[in-house]
């Protein structure tokens, strides 16, 4: 098991009466039942959420999921998915560069939609946007072939 991570900074937890801290357990099964009840931290009951992390969207080609460092695929502008970089978007009305002006129809590089690829509004940002899941109850599997009793207490 690695060192558990807290999700905000020390300074802003000190005055927090609640703070987030992601933990890793050992294997899939562990993890079901810690999700299905409360875990003992500190000698304290903590409810406990599948922890979905901050989304990522490369700069080069505006998808989700990865990093320019990363990235294998052409490069398409933030504001109008051309293929050249968000720096040499240029605005022949205008002449600004770089920025969304109002002579120029915005067009989203991973749905097509009119909308800068970045835009919450994007039904692709839905996909990838940072929640937390809490699932359904985990029941154990129970084996057929195996001569234990369950005992309530």
């Amino acid at each position: 098991m690695r060192n558990p991570i807290w999700l905000s900074k020390e300074e802003t937890r000190t005055e927090k009466y609640h703070s987030s801290i992601l933990i890793h357990l050992p294997d899939q099964d562990m993890a079901k039942i810690a999700l299905s009840s409360k875990v003992i931290l500190a000698g304290k009951f903590c409810w406990t959420q599948k922890y979905i992390p901050k989304y990522t969207q490369c700069a080069k080609c505006q998808e989700y999921g990865h990093t320019r460092v990363f990235c294998r695929n052409e490069t398409r502008c933030q504001i109008c998915a051309q293929n050249y970089e968000l720096e040499e978007h240029n605005c022949q009305i205008c002449q600004i560069n770089g920025q969304e002006c109002p002579h120029q129809i915005a067009k989203c590089a991973n749905c097509e939609e009119n909308h800068k690829a970045n835009d919450k509004k994007c039904r692709e940002w839905e996909k990838v946007k940072p929640r937390f899941i809490r699932p359904k109850a985990y029941k154990p599997r129970s084996h057929s072939n195996s001569n234990s009793i369950d005992i309530k207490i």
